[in-house]
């Protein structure tokens, strides 16, 4: 997943002390980058589907994925994040 530093931190890595500065564009596994969200350090910019089975597509993401401005089908968005069965009814059929 990418993300986008909002705020300034450094994390210790197998490597050292690595520093991110606000506006870097950094991949970062999923876990950690969940981690990272919640404390505020970092934003998603590709669409994912949270904890609660909501799907956010950030407006900084690719335009492939901007349904509502001539992207891709948002059913294809959704296989491509590997949504399971519940969050596809949802969105796509509007059915809980």
């Amino acid at each position: 997943m990418n993300c986008e530093v909002i705020d300034n931190f450094k994390i210790k890595t197998q490597d050292g002390i690595k520093e991110f500065t606000k506006g870097q564009v950094i991949p970062i596994h999923s876990k950690k980058a969940t981690m990272l969200i919640e404390k505020g350090k970092v934003r998603p910019i590709q669409p994912h589907i949270n904890q609660y089975g909501e799907l956010t597509i950030p407006f900084s993401s690719p335009g492939k994925y901007h349904y509502w401005n001539g992207g891709q089908r948002l059913l294809d968005t959704l296989l491509e994040l590997q949504a399971n069965d519940k969050v596809i009814r949802h969105y796509v059929w509007g059915m809980n």
